[in-house]
């Protein structure tokens, strides 16, 4: 997660001061996936497609959700779609290696380009 001091956007507070010693604010997950999506759509970065795919594992409904709130539109959606179509596999396999995901998430990193794809096709149609 993003941590600022900064409370000018929408952040989750943290003033438990446990490890830091002012308040932090911590970026939720549906601002960061809604930023890979708006920012870095058609990048193919194989740490944003995991994120991305893990997020929709995790947390149901979360790109409906974001696009709900208009964090996202609906030509944010077609465009990631379209650049996870024309993927090149072989780079992201290769990526994943580096990328080192935890265990118990290296098979939704695996099917990631397709847990989003499936998951935009949801929701466009």
């Amino acid at each position: 997660m993003l941590v600022s001091q900064n409370a000018s956007s929408e952040y989750l507070l943290d003033n438990s001061k446990v490890i830091f010693t002012s308040d932090v604010y911590v970026e939720s997950i549906e601002n960061i996936i809604a930023k890979k999506i708006v920012y870095r759509r058609n990048d193919n970065l194989t740490r944003d497609i995991i994120d991305i795919a893990i997020a929709i594992k995790l947390k149901d409904g979360i790109l409906q959700n974001i696009l709900e709130r208009g964090l996202i539109n609906e030509l944010d959606l077609k465009e990631l779609k379209t650049s996870l179509e024309n993927l090149d596999k072989k780079t992201f396999e290769e990526e994943i290696e580096i990328v080192a995901p935890f265990e118990n998430y290296i098979n939704d990193a695996k099917n990631a380009p397709e847990i989003i794809k499936q998951e935009c096709q949801k929701i466009l149609t």
